[in-house]
């Protein structure tokens, strides 16, 4: 059994429930309300998940009314560089998605590459960080890009989709992506190359064609 353990539910449930075992070190996961469909996501690292949770709202009030998912250890606090691993195995699953996102790629100077039994252990138990995100309602799958090469998924009712990049000022790139479904929409994002951050994000409904 993993030592990684995850919780999820309503942000306001967190504010004064943690009990002191939660002074420790992990991802606080934002998930903001979703609205026609559409919704963001913040990740954050903490060096005391309880300490932080009750500055939450004043930080990020766009959150209001959100989720949150909490990841730590319930023994050996993680470490850095597990703490890294994880959040860029959630960067993974995020950056090709139909998803504003603020999440970090694993950084260079992280070391556990070294370690494969670590790693399949942080993999085995990011499964479980996914399976708080649909519980809560929040399919990461289903926003993904539906021509992404390699893609191997459920293209749920999409009838189309389409992506453009244009170079933009040399170290981001301006993406347009086109999804058309039940709720044909066009979504405006200025990306940082070296880290496939989202830096400015716009999303635009589309008028249905007769």
């Amino acid at each position: 059994m993993s030592r990684i353990e995850t919780i999820s539910g309503d942000i306001e449930l967190f504010s004064d429930s943690l009990d002191e075992s939660w002074k420790t070190s992990g991802l606080i996961i934002l998930l903001s309300k979703k609205i026609d469909g559409e919704w963001f996501c913040r990740v954050s690292r903490s060096k005391d998940i309880k300490k932080r949770i009750p500055q939450l709202p004043t930080a990020y009030p766009g959150f209001d009314g959100g989720k949150l998912i909490l990841v730590r250890s319930s023994a050996i606090p993680l470490s850095d560089n597990e703490v890294d691993w994880i959040e860029g195995l959630l960067f993974q699953e995020f950056k090709d998605t139909d998803v504003s996102f603020i999440c970090s790629p694993v950084q260079s100077s992280n070391t556990l590459h070294r370690s494969p039994d670590k790693v399949d252990e942080l993999k085995e138990a990011f499964q479980e960080v996914l399976v708080a995100f649909a519980s809560e309602g929040y399919s990461i799958e289903s926003k993904k890009y539906f021509n992404q090469a390699g893609y191997i998924g459920e293209v749920s009712t999409a009838r189309k989709s389409d992506r453009q990049k244009l170079d933009f000022g040399g170290a981001y790139e301006l993406v347009a992506t086109l999804i058309v479904d039940d709720n044909s929409r066009v979504r405006i994002e200025v990306v940082e190359k070296s880290s496939r951050k989202v830096v400015v994000s716009t999303v635009a409904s589309l008028p249905e064609v007769s």
